[in-house]
């Protein structure tokens, strides 16, 4: 049986159809697989959990007694915080709520305002916190804790190394922050709204977005830890 003179030409305009519409369907493919597996590793490098706005990412680092704040564009390059105000709605599992005002937080004051010593280690009494009980003294009052006191129990399981190169990494950028304490509240049970204005970069200037109650990854800083001794 001879094959008809035409059949050549039709299987070539098919093939030539058949890789157009491949060709069409895979801009769209790639974009689907590109948002579907959208990479946020370069803005999670405090270990915190990213929320995305319009042109911005944010990253949300929740620690026993506050919540912290780092600020990146739409590619994930990180955004000095200085200029930018805002305010945080915590809202608890029970319904109750409650506001902050997040305060700037510059690059290195962290190391600053954090003793070099381990929580097991002896705390020198806070020389404000002396003044303030030798003006006003109280009976039977508890002596006050030291601000930070508090969250350098709350790392009590870390070495030495392991805090010192958590605080080191979370230095390294400045950041928003305020206080909330979450003191036996289970990872989940509390959602955070944040309000910033006077956001860097281009495409926004105010954004809102949310996160919820996750303690931080600390695999980031034992990487931090890891990177000290290079």
């Amino acid at each position: 049986m001879k094959t008809p003179k035409f059949f050549p030409a039709l299987l070539l305009s098919f093939l030539l159809l058949s890789s157009g519409a491949l060709l069409a369907l895979e801009p769209q493919h790639e974009k689907q697989e590109s948002k579907a597996g959208h990479s946020h590793a370069k803005a999670e490098m405090h270990g915190g959990e990213v929320a995305m706005t319009k042109a911005h990412h944010f990253e949300v680092v929740w620690m026993a007694n506050h919540v912290v704040v780092y600020l990146y564009d739409m590619n994930q390059k990180p955004l000095t915080a200085k200029g930018v105000t805002g305010v945080v709605v915590f809202k608890f599992k029970d319904g109750k709520e409650q506001k902050a005002t997040l305060t700037l937080m510059e690059a290195g004051k962290m190391m600053e305002e954090h003793p070099s010593e381990h929580p097991s280690e002896k705390h020198a009494e806070h020389p404000a916190a002396t003044e303030k009980q030798a003006e006003h003294p109280k009976e039977g009052a508890k002596p006050t804790e030291h601000p930070g006191e508090k969250h350098e129990m709350a790392h009590g399981q870390m070495s030495k190394a392991e805090m010192e190169a958590m605080h080191k990494r979370m230095s390294n950028q400045d950041h928003l922050m305020a206080s909330v304490d979450l003191e036996n509240v289970k990872e989940g049970d509390v959602k955070a709204t944040f309000t910033l204005k006077g956001l860097p970069g281009k495409g926004e200037s105010n954004a809102t977005f949310a996160s919820k109650y996750k303690m931080m990854n600390m695999m980031q800083h034992e990487a931090g830890k890891h990177e000290q001794h290079h």
